[in-house]
C-alpha cells in the first residue's frame, strides 16, 4: 500500500479526500500556515533524533502523574462515603510512557453488554471482537482477565484495559489521568504517545471533555480511568445504560422483551437507567442458589444483563465531565515534545485545538473532523500494530478496516457505520518509537543511531562534500592555452594539406581530359 502525504492542500475538500483513500494508500495531511507546515514537515523528518529530546526516553525515568483507583463498598453505596479510594493520584516514575485518557469509552462490549442488545458486533471484514481467533501472540491472554479464557484472539472493545496491555507488551509503560490539570502537567513533562477517547465538538475552537473533580456528583479528583457518576468507580465504570427497552424493563433489569417486566413506554435511548442495581443484584444472587435457579427466569437472575457496554454515552453520564475549548488547551500546553496523539474524539480535528496541538509540538495526530460513533477499535489497534513493527499510516489503516468503510480499495468494503471517518495527519511514513523489541525491532533504534554525523575531512556522499571541498578529483580542467594553438596548428596544417591534395588532384584530372 502506497502513502500519500498533502501539505496546505485545499481546505474544504481536502479532508473528505484523505478519507476517500483509505484502503487504497495511507493518506496523511500537513495542513496550517507556511510557517506551521514547514515547522511540522522538519519535526517530523528529524524524528528520529528528536524523540531522545523528550524527557520521556531518559532511561532514569521521569516523573508523571498517575490517576486513582477505586470501588463502591455494598454498604450506603449511593454516597461518597460508598466510594472508596484504594489509591489516590500520585506522582510515579515511568520509562518511556504513554498517556491514556479514557472518558466515553467502550467497556465488555461484546462479553457482556451484547446480553442487552441481544447481538454481537460483527466487524466489516467479518471479525467478531472478543470472538475470532488470532494466530499472532501479541493477541494471546485478551479474554482472561473477564472470562479466564486462554488463547490469542481479537480483543474485544475494552479500550481502557486493551490498549494499555498492548503498550505494555511493545514495552511502554502505562501512565493515567482524567483531570485536565493533570493531563496538561503529564503532556507537558514528556509522554511518546497520548491516546484516549472522549466527547469532544466543533465550537469554539473545538472542544474536548475532560473529567471534572469539582463536580459534586463525583468524590474523586483524577480516577486513572472515567467511570458514570451513579454507582461508578474504576473498578465498574459502566453503570448508566442507555435505555432502549422503556421505563418498566428499566425498573426490573429485563432486557428480553417478554413479559410485562419486558415491555415497557418511553424509550427516549438516554443514558437514564441504572446498570447495575445493589437491591436486584442482591436478589439474583440468592436465585442462583440451588433449586431457586430452576424456579425463576434467567433475567432476574443474570446481575449483568443491562449493561450498554459503553462508559459516558450520551448526557447524563456526561455531566460530570467539563469541557475545555481551543484556546484553553493552547494556554495549558507548552512542550508537546514531538508526541503522537491518538483520540476518539467527535469533531476536534482541523480546528484551533488541533492547530494548537501542531504548534506546541505533536508529531502526529490521529482524530476525527466529523463525529465518530463508540466503535473506535482502531485505537486499540495502533499500538498493537506499532508493536508489531509496522509504520504509523499502516497501523491505522489496519486498525480502521474493521469498522469503517473503505470507498476504493480492490474491492471496495461497505459498511452501515458512515461514522467512522478518524483522519491520520503528519507522515503516514513515520516510524513511532517503540521501546520493545520482542515482537519487532522495525521502530525501535537506538539514541546513537540519530546522532548528528561527526566531521570528517573528505567526508563525500556521491561526490558531494557536507563538510566543503579541499580538492576536485572528478572536476573538469579547461584546456591549457598552448594545448589550444597547437591543436589549431595541426588542423590548419591537416586543412592546407588536405587542399592542396584536392587541388593537385584537380589539376592532374584536367590534364588527362586534354590528351
Amino acid at each position: 500500500m502506497e502513502s500519500m502525504i498533502t501539505v496546505a492542500g485545499q481546505y474544504d475538500i481536502g479532508i473528505p479526500w484523505d478519507r476517500v483513500f483509505f484502503g487504497k494508500a495511507a493518506p496523511g495531511r500537513f495542513f496550517g500556515s507556511p510557517v506551521d507546515v514547514s515547522h511540522w514537515i522538519s519535526r517530523s523528518v528529524f524524528y528520529p533524533a528528536l524523540i531522545f529530546v523528550n524527557p520521556s526516553t531518559d532511561p532514569n525515568g521521569i516523573r508523571l502523574i498517575n490517576g486513582s483507583i477505586s470501588h463502591r463498598r455494598p454498604l450506603l453505596a449511593w454516597t461518597r462515603f460508598g466510594l472508596v479510594i484504594d489509591r489516590e493520584q500520585q506522582e510515579e516514575k515511568f520509562r518511556y510512557p504513554v498517556l491514556q485518557t479514557f472518558l466515553c469509552y467502550n467497556h465488555r462490549f461484546n462479553e457482556r453488554a451484547s446480553k442487552y442488545w441481544g447481538w454481537k458486533y460483527t466487524c466489516a471484514d467479518g471479525v467478531i471482537p472478543g470472538e475470532t481467533p488470532s494466530f499472532n501472540a501479541i493477541d494471546d491472554g485478551v479474554r482472561l482477565k473477564y472470562e479466564g479464557v486462554p488463547g490469542a484472539f481479537f480483543p474485544d472493545f475494552t479500550s481502557s484495559e486493551i490498549i494499555p496491555l498492548y503498550l505494555s507488551r511493545a514495552g511502554y509503560s502505562n501512565v493515567f489521568s482524567t483531570s485536565f490539570d493533570a493531563v496538561v502537567h503529564n503532556l507537558n513533562q514528556g509522554v511518546i504517545l497520548w491516546v484516549g477517547s472522549a466527547h469532544g465538538g466543533s465550537g469554539d475552537g473545538g472542544v474536548l471533555l475532560f473529567w471534572n473533580p469539582n463536580s459534586s456528583l463525583v468524590h474523586e479528583t483524577n480516577p486513572w480511568r472515567g467511570y458514570e457518576w451513579y454507582l461508578g468507580s474504576t473498578e465498574e465504570p459502566d453503570t448508566l445504560t442507555m435505555e432502549s427497552y422503556g421505563v418498566i424493563p428499566m425498573l426490573f433489569g429485563n432486557p428480553t422483551g417478554k413479559g410485562f417486566t419486558g415491555h415497557g413506554i418511553f424509550r427516549t435511548a438516554f443514558d437514564y437507567a441504572p446498570a447495575k442495581k445493589p437491591f436486584l443484584d442482591l436478589i439474583g444472587k440468592i436465585l442462583n442458589l440451588p433449586v431457586l435457579k430452576y424456579l425463576s427466569p434467567e433475567w432476574l437472575r443474570d446481575t449483568e444483563d443491562y449493561y450498554d457496554g459503553v462508559v459516558g454515552s450520551v448526557m447524563i453520564g456526561t455531566i460530570h465531565q467539563k469541557a475545555y475549548n481551543g484556546s484553553e488547551m493552547d494556554d495549558a500546553l507548552e512542550n508537546l515534545h514531538s508526541t503522537g496523539i491518538i483520540n476518539g474524539a467527535c469533531l476536534i480535528s482541523t480546528k484551533y485545538m488541533h492547530l494548537a496541538m501542531i504548534r506546541h509540538g505533536s508529531v502526529f495526530q490521529v482524530l476525527d473532523p466529523w463525529p465518530t460513533s463508540w466503535y473506535t477499535t482502531w485505537t486499540q489497534f495502533i499500538p498493537r500494530n506499532l508493536a508489531l513493527g509496522k509504520t504509523i499510516g499502516e497501523a491505522f489503516i489496519d486498525g480502521i478496516k474493521h469498522v469503517g468503510i473503505f470507498y476504493i480499495s480492490e474491492p471496495p468494503q461497505w459498511w452501515a457505520d458512515i461514522k467512522q471517518n478518524v483522519c491520520f495527519f503528519g507522515d503516514p511514513d513515520l516510524r513511532p518509537f517503540v521501546p520493545g523489541t520482542k515482537y519487532s525491532d522495525k521502530n525501535c533504534w537506538e539514541r546513537e543511531d540519530a546522532e548528528p554525523m561527526k566531521y570528517v575531512s573528505g567526508f563525500s556522499v556521491d561526490g558531494h562534500m557536507p563538510y566543503g571541498a579541499t580538492e576536485y578529483p572528478h572536476a573538469y580542467q579547461p584546456l591549457a592555452i598552448t594545448l589550444i594553438i597547437l591543436a589549431i596548428t595541426i588542423i590548419s596544417i591537416l586543412i592546407v594539406v588536405g587542399v592542396t591534395v584536392v587541388s593537385i588532384r584537380g589539376k592532374k584530372r584536367k590534364k588527362e581530359g586534354k590528351r
